[in-house]
């Protein structure tokens, strides 16, 4: 089973691109892995330690790390985490990143995520699975106690784990088998802020076959954020069908009326 993959990405309102997409793929073992890392906003330099996850995901993939994804995504975040704290040392920088990724091998896929980049997960073009951010207004109370952080004062938007941060990290994992009715959803927090999953769900059902499916999810996410939208990116992961070129990108736009 063959594999398509989308992406697009906008700055939005924000002065700064800090969000990273990349998709890469191995032929000789059938796998693909997309990667998206969003900078963490009051850091300095987020689009610098989105990139450098980035990169060395990329280095681990090109290399051959790629037998068994839960270690190549615990590699690549433990990197990625290390040399962000040693730039932190060095410089005084503080910088960080979320990040998703999803590693698809024949019939299985795997994911994990770090932070507030999402991945969904959808079925026959429904709604099935969503990551759970690691924010702090995700926790319940008891779950802020055991941060040691303040049920009252603490429960905000705030991440309590990113690469960088000042916190351990702990890379949350997912598996499932899949087929061609599965499709896969990363993004970034411009997405997920404007658009629910269930809402997304019926744009993939009324879409399936444009090749554009990304660039107009994006945008629709920006215009209805509005001046202030924050930067907006998504890879689209889906079993590659045939395409019906009449009126698909029509039907889409029609979605949003």
């Amino acid at each position: 089973m063959q594999w398509n993959f989308q992406s697009a990405t906008e700055t939005g309102g924000r002065d700064i691109q800090q969000d990273r997409l990349e998709i890469l793929h191995c032929n000789d073992h059938n796998l693909s892995l997309a990667i998206l890392a969003d900078g963490v906003g009051g850091y300095a330099s987020g689009e610098q330690a989105a990139q450098l996850l980035i990169d060395i995901a990329r280095d681990e993939f090109t290399s051959g790390n790629i037998d068994n994804p839960e270690f190549f995504f615990s590699l690549v975040c433990k990197a990625c985490h290390s040399e962000l704290k040693n730039i932190q040392k060095t410089t005084g920088i503080l910088s960080a990143t979320t990040c998703v990724m999803l590693f698809i091998k024949n019939d299985e896929a795997h994911w994990m995520h770090i932070g507030d980049s999402r991945l969904y997960h959808f079925r026959n073009d429904e709604f099935v699975f969503k990551t759970r951010d690691h924010a702090l207004c995700e926790l319940e109370g008891h779950e802020l106690e055991s941060l040691g952080l303040d049920c009252d004062k603490d429960a905000g938007a705030s991440l309590y784990m990113c690469l960088g941060g000042k916190n351990d990290i702990h890379p949350e994992f997912g598996v499932s088998a899949i087929d061609q009715h599965d499709s896969f959803i990363l993004c970034s927090d411009g997405v997920w802020g404007a658009l629910h999953p269930l809402e997304i769900a019926k744009l993939i059902n009324v879409n399936s076959n444009s090749d554009k499916f990304a660039q107009i999810l994006v945008k629709h996410a920006v215009e209805k954020n509005g001046s202030t939208s924050d930067n907006t990116s998504m890879i689209y992961a889906s079993p590659t069908r045939t395409k019906n070129r009449s009126g698909g990108i029509s039907r889409l736009l029609s979605a949003f009326k």
